[in-house]
């Protein structure tokens, strides 16, 4: 990255502007009353497409590790006239599905996928991406809690992960504290222990 695009990044940016937890950038700017408003400039009723061809010679060109969709049939009508495939009723269907990469569709891609150095979107550091495996039934419970959170899965389970980080980390600063304190008598010289009933009495 040349040294203009930096200045320019650094001159222009708005991180950190609507607080350091943000995720949303200048989508801020765009309120139930900026929309509300936009539809009142509205004359006329026409609309009209943004979508671009999808096949085998295009969106992607020349785009290193990246491919054209890929479309396959999963289901055809041969399936269920020659009986390979039944369903109740005789009755059939076809199916069919696209292989692509994400960035492969009509969209205007977020700032937050890119990165500079060790930056991206806003100047979150030194994170980590990691894999791991859930049960089926994990991964089910996380999406709800994660659409009832408003935030995507992975950001679910590392707040998840931080909270019983903190949680720990408390739990030993107690235990250590606890440990420093000096030792305290039970009993008195030339006395006996207490009994266990008399301590839960106390």
């Amino acid at each position: 990255m040349s040294d203009i695009v930096r200045e320019a990044a650094q001159r222009y940016r708005n991180w950190g502007k609507w607080g350091p937890d943000d995720e949303l950038g200048t989508l801020n700017y765009i309120t139930p009353e900026v929309i509300r408003k936009s539809a009142q400039m509205v004359k006329r009723g026409v609309t009209f497409s943004l979508a671009i061809p999808f096949d085998s010679t295009g969106p992607q060109i020349n785009q290193p590790r990246r491919f054209n969709p890929i479309h396959r049939m999963i289901l055809t009508g041969p399936d269920f006239t020659t009986g390979a495939f039944k369903r109740p009723g005789g009755v059939g269907f076809a199916d069919d599905m696209v292989i692509m990469a994400l960035q492969c569709a009509t969209q205007w891609d977020a700032l937050s996928q890119g990165f500079a150095r060790t930056s991206c979107y806003t100047e979150i550091m030194g994170l980590r991406n990691v894999t791991i495996t859930l049960d089926e039934d994990v991964v089910r419970w996380a999406r709800i809690r994660a659409a009832e959170r408003e935030t995507s899965v992975s950001r679910l389970v590392g707040e998840l992960l931080r909270e019983k980080m903190l949680e720990d980390q408390s739990y030993e600063a107690a235990m250590r504290e606890y440990l420093t304190r000096p030792a305290r008598k039970l009993k008195k010289t030339g006395t006996k222990y207490p009994r266990r009933a008399d301590l839960y009495g106390r």
